[in-house]
């Protein structure tokens, strides 16, 4: 038996190399789980849609339901009536809801606000 060199490292059994190869195959297919998940859509963002209708009014909120920090979000706020509005109306929304949401802008742009 020939001797090893003094820096060659240890011998490892064919059990340790198998254990090893099938650690490395389940963390891979984990991996490519989560890439997999990712591509067809199931995770990142999620929007919600709530609508209610009284009195020939119609109002529907599409808002995020699960977010990532720091991105701007995509919320829509439709009022409809029946026949149409025969003059301008008001919307409110308290600033601590606003808080809860990073909006960079609101389009179209208010006529005004308080």
């Amino acid at each position: 038996m020939t001797e090893l060199p003094p820096n060659a490292p240890e011998p490892i059994s064919l059990a340790q190399v198998r254990r090893s190869r099938l650690l490395r195959r389940v963390g891979l297919a984990f991996i490519a789980l989560i890439v997999l998940a990712g591509g067809v859509g199931l995770l990142g963002i999620r929007t919600r849609t709530v609508t209610a209708t009284d009195g020939g009014y119609s109002i529907t909120l599409q808002y995020p339901w699960t977010d990532r920090s720091n991105e701007p979000i995509n919320w829509v706020l439709a009022v409809r009536k029946v026949g149409g509005f025969s003059g301008p109306g008001s919307i409110r929304i308290t600033q601590s809801y606003l808080d809860l949401l990073n909006m960079n802008g609101i389009e179209p742009e208010p006529s005004s606000s308080s």
